[in-house]
């Protein structure tokens, strides 16, 4: 990932975050961290659960939420590059050697919370003056641009090898930002308006048939849910 593909990620993270309704407090800095490490470990659990081969993401009824081993990935990122827009720190785009496959997956788990687990051991550290605290901002700026490029690295080698495809950190951040946008201010409870417009009957429905197979498609908003059945 370029330095401009990252700093614009960060930008458009931390203003889909202000437009839900975060950071207009001061926020606790090291539980925010924690947060971060908490989607690591939502991502082990569905690694955990379900198996590994399964698609990038898939999206649970209802809701059209999103789901699986990337999207927590993806989530993350999302917490880390909106909190980076916030500090003001800048980040940069690096070129990350390590190539992985699904099966390295606890390995990059570990890997990734010692990398962020870094922050911490720098934002304790007693300061003395001006020049350290300059030194210590520039350390935690790299801290937070090695994490993002380490979850970039795992989501684009990893599912190129499964599924030899093209799969971008960034269209996947796309995906859950673009859930983000239909749900309730500070992700409340989890409100679907779409959903419950679709449920209201207020859509565009498309029918596509033919001898084998009837597809459905509703669109509401930025929200589409497809529905196929075999005929018989």
């Amino acid at each position: 990932m370029t330095t401009e593909t990252i700093e614009r990620l960060k930008d458009y993270c931390y203003a889909s975050a202000k437009s839900k309704g975060f950071y207009t407090e001061d926020i606790d800095d090291v539980a925010y961290i924690a947060a971060i490490h908490e989607e690591l470990c939502e991502a082990f659990h569905d690694w955990n659960t379900r198996d590994i081969k399964e698609e990038a993401t898939w999206y649970a009824d209802f809701e059209f939420k999103p789901e699986g081993i990337y999207v927590e990935l993806a989530d993350a990122a999302i917490r880390t590059l909106s909190f980076c827009g916030y500090k003001g720190y800048t980040l940069h785009g690096l070129k990350v050697e390590d190539e992985w496959t699904r099966e390295d997956f606890c390995e990059f788990i570990c890997k990734a919370h010692v990398v962020l687990g870094q922050y911490y051991e720098i934002a304790n550290q007693e300061l003395v003056d001006e020049h350290a605290e300059k030194i210590a901002f520039k350390c935690i700026e790299n801290v937070f641009s090695n994490f993002i490029n380490l979850i970039e690295s795992f989501i684009e080698s990893s599912d190129a090898i499964v599924n030899n495809s093209d799969l971008r950190l960034t269209n996947v951040i796309s995906e859950k930002l673009n859930y983000n946008r239909v749900r309730e201010m500070k992700h409340g409870g989890h409100i679907n308006i779409a959903y419950e417009d679709i449920k209201a009957g207020k859509y565009n429905k498309t029918v596509i048939e033919n001898s084998e197979v009837r597809i459905v498609i509703y669109k509401c908003g930025i929200i589409i849910r497809i529905d196929m059945k075999e005929n018989a």
